[in-house]
């Protein structure tokens, strides 16, 4: 076991990219000043600090000369995989950096691990819905990433499994983030950096290849994940010129009415289910039922009629 023990603040190397040095200081440093500091920060046989940015920041803001440490001798590619596993911690999830971080990690962990299970990097792979699990919540103090499970030390398991076990991430998110960063074009990459594209609507176009997502992207920035999951179905059956020509010539329906029909619908859903266990609404809610009816009705005949 890895034991604690104490070296100069100054003497610790701090180039480590994954590190995060600038978030919520303030309320660390509170917590340091109250109860000192809960866990050591995690540092290589060369000083090189692998987890603990916030704490190591929260220290020397606090003019701590002599911090705790535990030292790793692990090699350039372990290390580097501590560093992203503790980031991931702390990631708001369907970001590019989040992306970039799991992707990086996958690509470390297969080649320590060669005869652990690959991730599927085949749009086949998007269609696997595994249980979804919740991230837990943040350790206090940023606490480093737990000791890895047997199914790590054996390398059998898949990174995606791996991480969804130290994360608390489902794993279809995990191999969501993974397959977007793996197989967006440059196009669509420029496009969620800008803004213009969202997670979702990357889902859909990745299911193409690349040249396919770049014909697609200009006509589908502006619709929503579902409209963009038809087309690129659509696609995939016809051809993505053929689509190009169709979704172009195409008046595009506006977003109100996404919203709509998309609530339109939920209520024919609701409806059918209502009249199939024979449900009555309680008397004393009738009125109001009645009141917004008519009201829906009226309104949905005036667009109709326009």
């Amino acid at each position: 076991m890895n034991q604690v023990r104490y070296m100069p603040i100054d003497d610790i190397v701090v180039t480590n990219p994954y590190l995060r040095l600038d978030t919520g200081i303030e309320e660390l440093k509170k917590s340091i000043r109250a109860v000192g500091l809960i866990h050591p920060l995690i540092v290589s046989s060369t000083g090189m600090l692998l987890a603990g940015g916030r704490r190591y920041a929260a220290l020397r803001s606090l003019g701590i000369e002599q911090v705790p440490v535990v030292v790793v001798d692990l090699d350039d590619m372990m290390q580097e995989l501590i560093s992203i596993d503790e980031n991931l911690m702390r990631l708001p999830l369907n970001t590019l950096e989040m992306e970039q971080a799991l992707n990086r990690g996958r690509e470390i962990y297969e080649s320590i691990y060669p005869t652990a299970k690959k991730v599927d990097l085949s749009s086949e792979g998007l269609e696997r819905k595994p249980p979804r699990s919740k991230r837990d919540a943040s350790p206090s103090q940023d606490a480093p990433p737990p000791e890895p499970p047997a199914d790590i030390e054996d390398g059998k398991s898949s990174y995606v499994e791996v991480t969804a076990q130290k994360t608390g991430l489902s794993e279809g998110a995990i191999r969501s983030a993974i397959l977007r960063q793996t197989r967006s074009s440059e196009q669509v990459r420029a496009a969620r950096v800008h803004g213009e594209l969202g997670a979702g609507q990357a889902n859909e176009l990745v299911k193409l290849d690349p040249s396919e997502q770049d014909k697609l992207l200009p006509l589908v920035k502006d619709r929503p994940t579902k409209a963009i999951r038809k087309i690129v179905s659509e696609a995939q059956t016809l051809g993505v010129d053929a689509i190009v020509q169709k979704v172009a010539a195409q008046e595009p329906l506006p977003k109100e009415y996404e919203v709509l029909i998309g609530a339109l619908e939920k209520v024919a859903k609701v409806s059918k289910q209502i009249s199939r266990k024979k449900l009555r609404c309680p008397e004393d809610e009738q009125e109001r039922f009645d009141t917004l009816l008519e009201s829906a009705i009226q309104a949905l005949e005036q667009i109709r009629d326009a």
